[in-house]
């Protein structure tokens, strides 16, 4: 039987020899390498015991003269022995069972004689059963080898699989441990029988529950015998072997230079070393270094080195990695065991927190707190507490605000303080705690004034803050906004945070929408994380944007920072950014786009401990729900999340009202929607931001006061809409109020403002707006008698509302279909040569990028016309848009 230390060798002879026994065998039982004298298996066969048939118990009724003496010739002897043994049991009835343990550890004279034995057993009643370990059989330089080839029969064993596992535990800890507590168990101990029962055993008599047992809770179940039985073999292998073996457990996966330099030995004596480990089963080589076979006994090793001796070793580690110029992280793991109180560790682990900075948060975030358990200066441990809580905000915000927090507080330096202030801020943020962020800004701002120190920076930021979590805006606010100035971009790191808050002051003014773009872009041109300079008032840039009707330029943006932010894997940025493409995918239309931002942003939130309760996101998803005719489920958003009761004076609270107020008008409630839709509108305005491209408020409060019979509010509030909407001067805003006031007027004068602002949202990147617009229209079509041209707007707005995922839309925009008669096209009048040589005209100018109105006035034709001609030219295509006629017409 061969197999690695810990298969069972022994325990599988001994059971061989009790059944034996039990049989009515003689046995003998021998354990090799026990003495040092020649010939110690013979001799511990042949001795005479008294007793049953125990292993090491001899064969009774040898004779006398058979039993060993010490002298002559040592190895002839035992020849003779053997053979007289042979002619005996020849003679007799019993069958005689040899068992030789450890074979590997047997002197030559006794392999000689059991060679001897072996060849001349054929047709006597005699078994010979042993055991070797193949690998150190090898090690040992004796001559096994030769012996092997006389067996009849080998059995190697192998490692328990897991399911094995599963069976023997559930023996020992009587209950079935499931199939993932059998994997963890087989990775640590990798199935070696003797361990698996160490292991299993010490967690039985721990009295703990399966149920709790975690992987790394598993390896605290590894009894230090373990790590004993490991030590023997590593000592019978020599004393490189064993330091070899020692470095490797501590180092983990370490190459033959790195166990050299740590372990203090030569490489020749290395490599000797770890080859016959090798041989031995206890250590396993790779491309990328050594590790030990079987976790668990490293587990154990691990625990019987000194705290003091595995420092000394990751130190020397470190040292030689840095000097061999390896990557930092690979010398890291080594550098945060390091002992304390060597200087060039400090700086090395500060260098590959700067190194990591960006790419490998957990390495920084390590690294930085491995630093902080040094003595260090007050301005030095402010400078790395202030980086520690930056890189914290990549994984657990509120971990961060205490780091930003004391560094804020050991700092003497109000640049430094500056920086870290608005960093604690955002996180503070983050965490809906605005009064003390805002404070923890105007403080700073007041310490570098009072230093003489330009404090535009931090200003920039409290400017937002206030703006953003104040309504009405506190006194001077205002003021402060309205005299920043493009000049004031001289100072140093300010410029682009200037011109996203400019950008959003023009939408404030109102200025107008090319100077919201420009300052927008001037804010992005680096991103929306520009390096160095992380901080949420770059999100006015992008409302800015979208509000001057450039919302596919936000998406841009959007997505050029989402891509260079894949390589840095920072969960608080991944949600800030996801909630800016939801907000732009809101803009856009993309419903099903929208709803994957604003929950996977929801998501990212909670993973890093800041609640949504002032995000964007939470309303968005809503409302990308309600849009695919999941009210209900929309409405349980905004339960789960706290937003149906009392809404923060956060200015992501305006929209959410917005949002709630649509989903409890589809609810059929229409004075709790009502209520809503004034609420966002008093919170925005007294915010500064009157715009309807920053609310449509007003068109949703016009809509909801019409159904309730309230026709003359509904008339102004559409009317004041309609009139700030041109005042701002983009198509967008112009066109969603045009809707309102069509739907509130209804009859022939709403048909027409309706086509208007149909014709208005065509051009924008307003793909609902357009697709509700198109429904709207060709329901009011209908209701006034015109079911030809109501069929022409309802199945553009089934097209365009199926792309954007506004099922809803689909849905009432189908059925009104159906109540102005549409009829599908028969098979036999569809695809290209079905079309009429209108159809075909006006289709092909509109597949080279022509608006209908255009194309009105190239044919000298009325736009309905056009609508008509090409309504019946997407059936017989069979394509719901424009989208669809490059490749329907062969263009």
């Amino acid at each position: 039987m061969q197999g690695n230390t810990g298969m069972g060798r022994t325990a599988l002879l001994r059971a061989a020899a009790v059944q034996a026994g039990e049989a009515g065998c003689l046995t003998a039982y021998a354990t090799a390498g026990r003495a040092a004298r020649h010939g110690d298996v013979v001799h511990q066969l042949l001795a005479r015991h008294s007793g049953g048939t125990t292993p090491a118990t001899a064969a009774p009724g040898l004779p006398e003269d058979a039993s060993p003496r010490h002298t002559g010739d040592e190895n002839d002897r035992t020849e003779r022995l053997v053979c007289a043994a042979g002619h005996h049991m020849a003679s007799s009835d019993q069958r005689l069972v040899f068992l030789i343990d450890d074979l590997h550890r047997s002197d030559a004279p006794s392999l000689r004689a059991l060679a001897h034995l072996l060849r001349r057993i054929d047709g006597l009643p005699v078994t010979v059963i042993g055991s070797l370990h193949p690998g150190l059989a090898a090690v040992g330089g004796t001559h096994v080898e030769d012996v092997l080839a006389l067996f009849e029969h080998q059995v190697t064993l192998e490692p328990l699989p897991p399911d094995a596992i599963r069976v023997l535990a559930g023996e020992l800890l009587g209950a079935d441990p499931g199939e993932a507590f059998s994997r963890e168990c087989h990775e640590l101990t990798a199935g070696v029988p003797s361990v698996v029962r160490e292991v299993l055993g010490a967690l039985r008599a721990s009295g703990e529950e399966l149920a709790a047992i975690s992987p790394v809770g598993l390896q605290r179940h590894v009894p230090e015998e373990v790590g004993r039985a490991a030590l023997e073999v590593f000592r019978s292998l020599g004393p490189d072997a064993e330091r070899t073996a020692e470095v490797i457990a501590v180092l983990g996966r370490p190459s033959v230079e790195l166990v050299a330099a740590a372990g203090e030995l030569s490489p020749y004596a290395v490599e000797d070393a770890v080859h016959a480990l090798v041989r031995a089963g206890a250590v396993t080589s790779a491309a990328d270094g050594f590790s030990c076979t079987v976790p668990a006994v490293r587990q154990a090793v691990l625990r019987g080195v000194p705290a003091s001796r595995r420092a000394d070793l990751h130190h020397r580690a470190a040292r030689h990695l840095v000097g061999h110029g390896a990557p930092w992280s690979d010398v890291t793991p080594h550098l945060l065991l390091s002992p304390r109180g060597e200087e060039w560790v400090v700086d090395a682990l500060l260098r590959s927190a700067d190194e990591a900075r960006g790419r490998d948060h957990d390495r920084g975030i390590d690294c930085l707190r491995r630093v902080l358990r040094e003595p260090l200066a007050a301005p030095v441990r402010a400078s790395v507490l202030a980086s520690l809580g930056e890189a914290e905000l990549t994984r657990c915000v509120p971990t961060a605000v205490r780091s930003l927090r004391s560094s804020l507080e050991l700092s003497p330096s109000p640049v430094q303080q500056g920086k870290a202030a608005r960093s604690l801020a955002g996180a503070l943020f983050a965490l809906d705690r605005f009064p003390e962020g805002i404070e923890t800004l105007r403080w700073a701002a007041n310490r570098l004034r009072s230093a003489g120190l330009p404090a535009l920076r931090t200003e920039i930021d409290l400017i937002y803050a206030e703006i953003s979590h104040t309504t009405p805006l506190p006194p001077g606010v205002s003021g402060r906004l309205a005299r920043l100035s493009a000049a004031d971009e001289r100072e140093t790191g300010a410029e682009r945070a200037l011109s996203a808050l400019l950008s959003l002051r023009a939408v404030m003014a109102p200025a107008s929408p090319d100077e919201a773009v420009s300052h927008a872009r001037h804010a992005l041109h680096e991103g929306l994380l520009p390096p160095g300079d992380e901080s949420f008032v770059y999100t006015c840039a992008v409302l800015g944007l979208a509000v001057a009707g450039r919302a596919d330029l936000a998406l841009g943006h959007v997505d050029t920072s989402f891509e260079a932010l894949r390589k840095h894997e920072s969960e608080f940025a991944h949600a800030y950014l996801r909630t800016l493409r939801a907000g732009v995918h809101y803009r856009l239309g993309n419903v099903v786009d929208c709803q994957s931002d604003a929950s996977a942003a929801v998501a990212a939130l909670g993973g890093v401990g800041a609640g949504p309760h002032t995000s964007h996101a939470v309303a968005m998803w809503a409302d990308a729900l309600l849009k695919q005719d999941r009210a209900d489920e929309a409405q349980g958003v905004l339960e789960e999340h706290g937003l149906t009761g009392r809404l923060s004076s956060h200015w992501a609270n305006d929209f959410t009202a917005l949002v709630r107020g649509r989903v409890r008008r589809s609810r059929g409630k229409l004075h709790d929607a009502l209520d809503d839709f004034l609420e966002s509108g008093a919170r925005a305005c007294g915010r500064g931001m009157a715009s309807p491209g920053v609310l449509p408020w007003r068109s949703e409060a016009a809509l909801v006061c019409a159904a309730l019979g309230d026709r003359y509010r509904a008339l102004h509030l559409a009317g004041e809409e309609l009139d700030l909407a041109r005042a701002w001067g983009v198509d967008e805003f112009v066109g969603v109020a045009l809707r309102a006031r069509g739907l509130v007027v209804g009859g022939a004068e709403g048909v027409e403002s309706l086509r208007a602002a149909v014709a208005l949202l065509e051009g924008t990147p307003d793909r609902f707006g357009y697709a509700q617009t198109l429904a709207d229209c060709g329901a009011l079509l209908r209701a006034t008698g015109d079911p030809a041209g109501a069929r022409t707007y309802l199945s553009e707005a089934v097209g365009v509302a199926r792309r954007c995922g506004a099922l809803r839309l689909v849905a009432s925009a189908e059925e009104e279909l159906r109540l102005a008669g549409y009829r599908a096209v028969p098979a036999d009048r569809q695809g290209v040569d079905a079309l009429t040589s209108a159809e075909r005209r006006i289709a092909g100018m509109a597949a080279r990028g022509m608006t209908n109105r255009a194309i009105a006035r190239e044919l000298f034709v009325e736009l309905r016309t056009v609508e008509i001609h090409l309504s019946r030219a997407y059936r017989k295509l069979g394509i719901v848009g424009r989208a669809g006629l490059d490749d329907a017409l062969g263009v």
